[in-house]
């Protein structure tokens, strides 16, 4: 079988690398399900390590075999690394350039909260999530995130506000409507 296998919907097969599988299935316990060629035709097995460069597969009528990384095709494109990184910069594309409070490039996810926060400086967040969110003051959400970086402690503080949005709690809501695009 080729690299690139061309199948049916136009789509090609790639091959994982021996690199990849490595940093995939980085314990022997490990498994993912992946695509092979098994008598001229492609069946979704579960792939598993086995020993220096082979790898053990089971189909789902339990036929077992080994073959190498060569000749395992990804279910999708594989990345390289199984990571939070790639993760991220998968939904990132998604995101909405902005310019943070410092002037340093920023990006946000582009939803009504995180318009109404764009410019607010962290103090200031932290006031006004203990004021909008019952329960919750300024001080006690300082000490809950103090031990993360700051653009952390503003990803957390603008996600308890999107889910005080979603819920539909009123204050928060009129809140973000009243200070959406200033």
């Amino acid at each position: 079988m080729n690299e690139a296998m061309q199948v049916t919907n136009n789509e090609e097969l790639v091959a994982y690398t021996n690199e990849q599988l490595q940093e995939i299935l980085h314990t022997p316990d490990m498994t993912i399900d992946a695509m092979i060629e098994i008598n001229g035709a492609l069946q979704i097995v579960s792939v598993t390590p086995a020993a220096k460069g082979w790898y053990a597969y089971q189909t789902d009528d339990g036929t077992i075999g080994k073959l190498r990384a060569k000749d395992i095709y990804a279910l999708e494109e594989p990345t390289g690394e199984n990571n939070m990184s790639n993760t991220l910069r998968k939904y990132r594309t998604g995101y909405t350039p902005s310019v943070s409070v410092s002037g340093a490039k920023s990006l946000h996810c582009g939803d009504a909260v995180a318009e109404a926060l764009e410019y607010k400086e962290l103090d200031a967040l932290y006031a006004l999530v203990g004021m909008l969110l019952e329960g919750w003051d300024a001080e006690t959400l300082a000490a809950k995130y103090s031990h993360l970086n700051r653009g952390q402690q503003r990803m957390n503080l603008g996600n308890r506000l999107r889910a005080a949005y979603k819920r539909g709690e009123e204050t928060v809501v009129q809140w973000v409507e009243d200070h959406l695009g200033e």
